[in-house]
């Protein structure tokens, strides 16, 4: 199963993005992700800042806390994205000054904001081997909360992608029709639609 968007946007689009695409769990961030890839932008190269407070940089990283209502809710005390400013897709590519960075970054995620341990782990090279959703290095930290299991997928399985294909494919019919983050919200809010993309009808 692919996704369904019409021929013109498809062929803009590679096998990576539209697998990247399937990993959004929120119009939002499908919004977001897709215009980006569009318009030949990286999310993380030009980080929107309106959206995401960065609370650490230097001249080769930022680091900053995953706000609420982007990407999956897992139950977590802190997620911290820390991200190299130059567009590199493996940590071998990083240069000692930018790994040294990161290094510091990690420090004021410890020392700072509170990090007492959990998961370090990198999304790089192939999205489709890291079950990434953007492909730009990117460092994840995550501690739990204390109340639920935490996973991590690396890859997915083909037969459990199916349900995130067909969110995605409601997406995507939204975003061709013009449908802003905003007006999805509103019409969440209204019960005429699920935060999954379903009309009412379909619910």
């Amino acid at each position: 199963m692919s996704i369904d968007v019409p021929n013109d946007h498809a062929a803009s689009l590679s096998d990576e993005e539209l697998f990247c695409l399937e990993g959004c769990s929120t119009y939002t961030q499908y919004h977001h992700m897709r215009h980006n890839f569009e318009t030949g932008h990286c999310v993380f190269c030009h980080l929107d800042r309106t959206r995401n407070e960065v609370l650490w940089e230097d001249e080769n990283v930022m680091l900053w806390k995953v706000p609420a209502g982007i990407g999956k809710k897992r139950p977590l005390k802190h997620h911290i994205l820390i991200v190299p400013k130059r567009h590199i897709r493996f940590e071998a590519d990083s240069t000692l000054e930018e790994a040294w960075s990161k290094i510091v970054a990690l420090k004021y995620a410890r020392d700072v904001i509170g990090y007492t341990g959990g998961l370090n782990h990198a999304r790089e090279g192939d999205m489709r081997n890291n079950a990434g959703t953007v492909p730009h290095l990117h460092f994840n930290l995550f501690q739990p909360n204390g109340t639920k299991e935490v996973r991590v997928p690396v890859f997915k399985d083909p037969e459990g992608r199916e349900a995130n294909q067909e969110r995605a494919t409601r997406f995507a019919g939204h975003y061709e029709q013009g449908v802003f983050p905003e007006r999805f919200d509103e019409l969440v809010s209204a019960g005429t639609m699920s935060p999954d993309g379903c009309q009412a009808s379909q619910i």
